[in-house]
C-alpha cells in the first residue's frame, strides 16, 4: 500500500486502510513524521483511489496521523436530494436522486418511498430503513475504497456464491442476544387511522422477544416499510452481535458482502468487515458472521 499527492509519493510510517457493511465509508489512516499540506492524495493498492484527510492528530513529537475518507463519499455529502414519492425499487430510486456512482448488489422489493428533501447520513439511514432485499432483512448501504456506493443485504448474499476462500488465525467468536431488549424478533402491529384499527403479527426470529408497536398509518403500503425498518434493525443488531474473527489472514482480494468459505473446512461466511495494516509487513483482519446462522421467518 502506497500514498500519493499526486505525483510525489508520501512514505507512510503506517498505512490502516478499513471497510465495514456497518460504516457510512472506507477509511484509511496514516502516519508521517512531518506534517502535510496536501487536501487531496491517493491509495494505491490493486488500483488507485482518490481520498480527503478529514482528521489530523499530533501522536507524538514526530508522528502526524492522518484519517481520510473517499472523495466521492466527500462529494456525497455536500449534496441534497430533491424531494421523490415514486413506488420502486432502490435501484429505482437512486436513480431518481442521482446523488453519486452506486451498485445494487442484491435486488430489493418494490416499495413506495416519500423522501424529503435530505442528504448525507440522514439519505443513508433512511435508504437503509425503508429498503429491503428480496429474501433478505439486513440492508447495507457503505461506501467502498473505490468511492462507489454499495448496497448489500447480508441474508440476501447467504444465497450469492462463494467468491474466494480464505485461512487464518481465530482471534475472537461471539454470539449474543443480549440486544433483545431493544431490537425484537417478533412485533404486534397495531396499525390504525381515522376509521380503522389492525393487527398485524411479524416475526423475524423465533424466541428473540416480542414488542408492540402502535403506528398510524395512512395508506396500506406503508406498512410493508414500517415492518421493514423493524426488521432491517432487528437483523443489524443481530449481525453485530454474531460474528467470528480472523487475524494473519491469507486471501485473495475480497470486500465486504462477500461470501467465502475456510481453508481446509466446510465453513462458509459472509465477510462484514476487512482491515488492512502495512507498518513493518502487511497483515489483514476479517470479521465474518457465519453462514446459516439466521433461521429467518419470511
Amino acid at each position: 500500500m502506497r500514498i500519493f499527492a499526486g505525483d510525489t509519493e508520501l512514505f507512510a510510517q503506517s498505512v490502516t486502510v478499513s471497510e465495514s457493511l456497518f460504516d457510512y465509508c472506507a477509511t484509511l489512516v496514516f502516519t508521517l513524521s512531518y506534517p502535510m499540506i496536501y487536501d487531496k492524495v491517493s491509495l494505491e493498492v490493486a488500483g488507485q483511489y482518490e481520498f480527503v484527510p478529514v482528521a489530523v492528530e499530533r501522536v507524538s513529537v514526530q508522528e502526524y496521523q492522518y484519517t481520510c475518507y473517499p472523495k466521492a463519499y466527500m462529494d456525497f455529502l455536500q449534496r441534497v436530494t430533491t424531494p421523490i414519492n415514486l413506488t420502486g425499487t432502490l435501484q429505482e430510486v437512486l436513480e431518481a436522486l442521482a446523488v453519486c456512482e452506486f451498485e445494487v448488489v442484491n435486488k430489493t422489493q418494490k416499495v413506495h418511498y416519500v423522501l424529503p428533501s435530505m442528504g448525507g447520513k440522514t439519505l443513508i439511514d433512511t435508504l437503509i430503513a425503508e429498503s429491503c432485499a428480496v429474501n433478505g432483512g439486513c440492508p447495507t448501504i457503505h461506501f467502498g475504497l473505490n468511492g462507489t456506493m454499495y448496497f448489500i443485504d447480508v441474508l440476501a448474499q447467504q444465497n450469492a456464491e462463494v467468491s474466494t476462500s480464505f485461512s487464518g488465525n481465530m482471534v475472537e467468536q461471539r454470539s449474543g442476544a443480549s440486544f433483545i431488549n431493544r431490537e425484537s424478533g417478533s412485533m404486534r402491529f397495531l396499525f390504525f387511522d381515522d376509521d380503522t384499527q389492525t393487527e398485524q403479527i411479524a416475526k423475524f426470529q423465533e424466541g428473540s422477544g416480542m414488542r408492540n408497536m402502535y403506528k398510524l398509518i395512512t395508506t396500506e403500503d406503508r406498512k410493508s416499510v414500517e415492518i421493514g425498518k423493524f426488521q432491517a434493525a432487528f437483523w443489524r443488531r443481530f449481525v453485530n452481535n454474531t460474528f467470528v474473527k480472523y487475524d494473519s489472514v491469507f486471501t485473495l482480494p475480497s470486500s465486504p458482502g462477500s461470501r467465502c468459505t475456510e481453508i481446509g473446512t466446510d465453513k462458509t461466511f459472509i465477510l462484514i468487515s476487512r482491515q488492512d495494516i502495512a507498518q513493518d509487513a502487511q497483515s489483514t483482519t476479517y470479521v465474518l458472521f457465519p453462514y446459516g446462522e439466521t433461521d429467518q421467518i419470511l
